[in-house]
């Protein structure tokens, strides 16, 4: 990529567009979990669902100045920077799924194995990113 296209990317990166293209990977697997859990198969549904994707969204914006900050970064820094970024992230999920799993003992597993999926989404969208930049 020559240096002025990379620059111009490079400005267009802005936290709107990122938080955009987050909402767009997290809204979709949210609203197809709703109707799963809502109409095909209830007897899974659990109350706690909402704080999945909230969660979600909450992690990828604690992922975003790292994105950012790895944009003027050399290579190695870079890869840095990543792995930072992927362990807050992993901290805050952890976090979350212990909270709601210690409050709420019957829907547990259920909480758990919805919020993997939704981390795995979310590690998927932060490496399409990062590869981007």
């Amino acid at each position: 990529m020559s240096k002025s296209i990379e620059d111009a990317f490079m400005n267009t990166f802005t936290f709107g567009r990122y938080l955009l293209s987050l909402l767009k990977w997290i809204f979709l697997p949210a609203c197809a979990g709703f109707i799963l859990f809502e109409y095909l198969v209830p007897q899974y549904a659990f109350a706690s669902y909402p704080l999945v994707p909230a969660a979600t969204i909450i992690a990828g914006l604690l992922f975003f100045p790292v994105l950012k900050k790895a944009q003027t970064a050399g290579e190695l820094r870079k890869s840095q920077l990543y792995l930072v970024g992927v362990g807050i992230k992993m901290i805050f999920s952890l976090a979350v799924v212990l909270i709601v799993t210690l409050n709420d003992k019957n829907n547990a597993l259920k909480f758990a194995a919805t919020y993997f999926v939704f981390y795995v989404i979310l590690t998927i969208f932060a490496n399409l990113r990062f590869k981007a930049k």
